[in-house]
């Protein structure tokens, strides 16, 4: 899960906002490339070290790059293109085994009925989470990265049994 505040709060910020490429549609609009002030992130998950800080400094494209590398997806739009941009993955633990530590947690019935794990996929008629809906995909395009830019996390998961984008 990734939780990103998207407000600074008006403080003081020491650091000079960062600046990525845009589009020339951007550019027209007057988008100069400035992401802004930093915000706080979190990530939580079986992936993500213990008690740790990230210093790798990720923007908004980083949730990009982190999806189009799990996916096998083509980068999403400009700066998911830059190769100044970390994919979040760097933040996570491919190196030990999946944390099994967390609290239960109590899902109450609500709207949706029960609890996530419970769900049936329309795939399979299994429970779990989806496959990866490929509908809206455009005839006869790649789905791998380009460039091998996702090589060396590709192969960290390889190697602790994430399956391959198919």
């Amino acid at each position: 899960m990734i939780i990103v505040y998207d407000e600074w709060g008006g403080f003081m910020e020491h650091v000079a906002p960062p600046v990525k490429p845009v589009s020339s549609a951007e550019a027209a609009l007057g988008n100069d490339g400035r992401l802004g002030f930093r915000v706080p992130c979190m990530l939580l998950g079986p992936r993500v070290r213990a008690n740790y800080v990230s210093r790798y400094p990720f923007d908004p494209s980083s949730i990009h790059q982190l999806l189009a590398w799990r996916f096998g997806l083509d980068p999403l739009g400009v700066r998911a293109s830059d190769s100044t941009t970390f994919n979040m993955a760097y933040a996570l633990d491919f190196t030990d085994p999946a944390r099994t530590d967390a609290p239960a947690i109590a899902v109450t019935q609500g709207t949706f009925g029960s609890a996530c794990s419970n769900i049936s996929t329309a795939t399979s008629g299994a429970s779990g989470i989806a496959q990866l809906d490929k509908s809206q995909l455009v005839p006869n395009t790649a789905i791998s990265a380009p460039g091998g830019r996702f090589a060396e996390l590709r192969t960290k998961a390889d190697a602790l049994g994430f399956p391959a984008p198919k």
